[in-house]
Parts: C-alpha cells; sequence; structure tokens
C-alpha cells in the first residue's frame, strides 16, 4: 500500500526537504504520514479550486510546489482551504524551494524547455544553487529571444530591458529571481530570465549593462507539474495520479 509517507520518502529522496530558503514551508503541511493513497494530483498551486476538484475526484493527496501554508493560521473554519482538506481526508505535500534547487527540478527544466546548453548551476564556483546558467547554440539579439521565449512557454505577453548585448550566456530562476540580480552579474551572464519583476530590477539591470526577461512566474514554474507527475506515476504504479485541470494562471492580459 502507498501511504503519505511513502510519497514524502520519494519526493525528499529527489527533493531533499531540508534543502530549502530560510522563509519555506515545505514538506508535509496537511495530513497523516499513515494515511493510505490511492489517488494523487499533482498541482502547482493549492487552490480553492484545486481542492474542489480533489474532492470531486476522490484525491488523497494533493502535491503541490507553491506550500498551501506559508504563514501560521490563527483560525481553521468552513472559510479556510486547510478545513476542507481535513474534513475530506486530503493530505498536502509541498514542496517548493527545495524543488528549485534539485537537480532535475524547476530551473532544470525551464533551461532545457528555453534549449539552454552546459547548464550548471548560477554561481562561479558550482556551488548548488536554486538558479541555473547556460548558453544557447546560435547567439541572437534579445528581442528575438524574448518572441522565442515567449513562443515556447505559451505566454500573451513578455516584459524585457535590452542593454543591446547579443543574447549567449542566459541565467534562468523560474519563478521570483529579481532579488538574485547581482549574482547573475558575477556569473558574468549577458542575459537574465525569471519573474515578478519590478521597475527598479529592470533599471537596475540596465544600469548594469544586463539584459533582463520577465516571463511570468506561472509560465516558468507550471513546466515542473507533468514532471512531478512521471516521476511519482512511474515510481507508485499502483495507484493513479493526475494533473489538477483547475490550476491555471490567474494572471489576465487585454
Amino acid at each position: 500500500m502507498v501511504t503519505v509517507k511513502k510519497l514524502y520518502d520519494f519526493l525528499n529522496s529527489i527533493a531533499p526537504f531540508d534543502l530549502i530558503e530560510e522563509y519555506d514551508n515545505v514538506g508535509l503541511i496537511v495530513g497523516d504520514n499513515k494515511q493510505i493513497v490511492e489517488k494523487a494530483m499533482v498541482t502547482l498551486d493549492v487552490t480553492t479550486e484545486v481542492i474542489a476538484e480533489a474532492i470531486k475526484n476522490d484525491v488523497n493527496c494533493i502535491i503541490s510546489h507553491h506550500p498551501v501554508l506559508f504563514s501560521p493560521v490563527s483560525k481553521i473554519n468552513e472559510k479556510e482551504k486547510i478545513f476542507h482538506l481535513i474534513r475530506n481526508d486530503i493530505s498536502v505535500i509541498s514542496a517548493h524551494t527545495n524543488l528549485d534547487y534539485a537537480i532535475g527540478g524547476v530551473n532544470d527544466v525551464l533551461a532545457a524547455k528555453l534549449s539552454i546548453k552546459d547548464i550548471h548551476f548560477l554561481s562561479n564556483d558550482n556551488t548548488h544553487t536554486i538558479g541555473r546558467q547556460g548558453e544557447i547554440s546560435q547567439p541572437m539579439i534579445l528581442p528575438d529571444f524574448a518572441r522565442l521565449i515567449k513562443i515556447v512557454l505559451g505566454l500573451k505577453s513578455i516584459k524585457f530591458t535590452d542593454t543591446g548585448r547579443m543574447v549567449k550566456k542566459v541565467a534562468i530562476i523560474g519563478g521570483s529571481g529579481g532579488d538574485d540580480i547581482d549574482k547573475v552579474l558575477e556569473c558574468d551572464a549577458d542575459t537574465f530570465v525569471t519573474s515578478d519583476l519590478k521597475y527598479k530590477h529592470f533599471l537596475y539591470a540596465k544600469e548594469k549593462n544586463l539584459n533582463l526577461i520577465d516571463a511570468g512566474h506561472y509560465n516558468t514554474e507550471i513546466l515542473i507539474v507533468p514532471v512531478m507527475q512521471k516521476w511519482i506515476q512511474d515510481y507508485f504504479n499502483e495507484i493513479e495520479v493526475i494533473i489538477s485541470a483547475k490550476n491555471i494562471d490567474i494572471i489576465n492580459y487585454i
């Protein structure tokens, strides 16, 4: 029988839960290690819609990238997501920054999707970091690279600042990476792809002669969901592992 603990241990072997950023909340966030799992769901976010979908589909355990809880909870009632998870015996395991760090995790999948070659850690001494860096096969101007990313990731729009440098050596951090620009500069990348960027990030990058691209939080991380589903389904072939159909990008564009 597959238990929540077995799912936890498997994920821990791929993306160790002790390899996280200080602010993070990962691991078994809701539920019972001894609970038997017959059906699991993989998702980026644990939203109200995703929980309703899990209840409807008799899911016993949700595996998410973004934690269902970041801050302490003072109340648990019918208005809270946790209430409905507990009431319906649905456990939640979240693998967040540990999955960003992991070999084959969020950033390796994103780098491969963007056809970046010679992928290695975003550090000069090969220290294990969240980000990745590598090179594209043929140098190109930034607008062309931005258009390529827009197509590959299925973006409706894309933001970037162009320093005029050709794109060759690319750094990436899936999700929010604006505060890591200095780390990118230390690695001498000409282009940085991440998301959730503020005006100050674009201004700073421009001053430092770094091409900067905001490819969206959802779009740079949703790529890991089918990968996680395959990992779990291949290892635990006695259970059904589905991907949430309700976890969609909530940002709209006009």
